[in-house]
């Protein structure tokens, strides 16, 4: 398992890539912040795709059919790697809130 940092000029092409040949897998999203404290926003909800616009500045994470994922001026996003490919992201939002999302395959 690796865990490297994605750097900002390639998120755009890199979640494009990723929703196009990803397979549909239950995933778990967390949020850790000062404020909020560690709270779950989605668990075992199916990854639909990630995708980050840079007009806007807003990475979006959609899970299930309810759960539409806004994290708006992201500062950092590391990805983490198994065996298979991909398997958890964490993204560092503007507040230094923690998202991050755990495939649950």
């Amino acid at each position: 398992m690796s865990t490297f940092s994605l750097e900002k000029e390639r998120w755009h092409d890199y979640f494009d890539n990723f929703s196009r040949v990803m397979e549909p897998v239950p995933a778990t999203l967390e949020i850790a912040s000062e404020a909020i404290g560690d709270q779950k926003a989605a668990e075992n909800k199916t990854l639909n795709g990630i995708t980050y616009d840079p007009k806007d500045d807003v990475l979006e994470l959609q899970l299930g059919d309810e759960v539409d994922h806004l994290i708006h001026g992201p500062q950092e996003i590391y990805i983490t790697e198994d065996d298979n490919g991909f398997s958890a992201m964490e993204a560092v939002d503007k507040d230094g809130a923690k998202h991050i999302l755990i495939l649950n395959p």
